[in-house]
């Protein structure tokens, strides 16, 4: 299970994979998996490392 930063490019808004709401401008901690994938393929999100201060990032700094 990979976990990386999501933040969407420029203005655009971007739903989230489960239908709840939107991911935030700011972006967010998340998990991986196809539909991101296809997103950063077409450029409309980008990944980094995850943010400890945002929630989902902790986990992933524990692992390490």
């Amino acid at each position: 299970m990979t976990i990386k930063k999501i933040t969407p490019v420029g203005e655009k808004i971007i739903p989230m994979h489960d239908g709840n709401g939107n991911l935030p401008e700011e972006g967010k901690n998340l998990v991986l998996n196809s539909y991101w994938y296809r997103l950063e393929a077409d450029k409309d999100v980008s990944f980094e490392d995850p943010d400890p201060d945002l929630p989902g990032g902790e986990e992933h700094h524990a692992e390490q």
